[in-house]
């Protein structure tokens, strides 16, 4: 790669990683869940990227894989969790609504 295209290419990763954090920040600020989880969802996406671009080449594919669906199974389990508190939530003030 040309040095100009890597320089080019370092300040686009790191503009996205600002815009996705910053989307974060905002989505948090003003309780915005479509904001933030945007956010959220092109930082793992940025982040994902470079773990392939850093390591592809570096570790043994075995090793990278392993690697790979541990991170997928911690963030599944992590997401399902929240998912699962949110379902309970609406739940049980859909419930209180109905009582009142």
């Amino acid at each position: 790669m040309v040095q100009g295209q890597t320089n080019r290419t370092v300040s686009l990763v790191l503009a996205l990683r600002h815009v996705s954090l910053l989307a974060i920040l905002h989505g948090i600020k003003f309780d915005d869940p479509v904001t933030r989880g945007f956010g959220l969802s092109f930082l793992f996406i940025n982040l994902y990227t470079r773990y392939f671009e850093y390591f592809w080449d570096a570790v043994h594919k075995a090793i990278f894989f392993a690697l790979l669906a541990v991170s997928f199974w911690f963030l599944g389990s992590r997401a399902e969790r929240i998912w699962n508190l949110s379902i309970l939530k609406r739940r049980t003030s859909s419930e209180h609504s109905d009582m009142g």
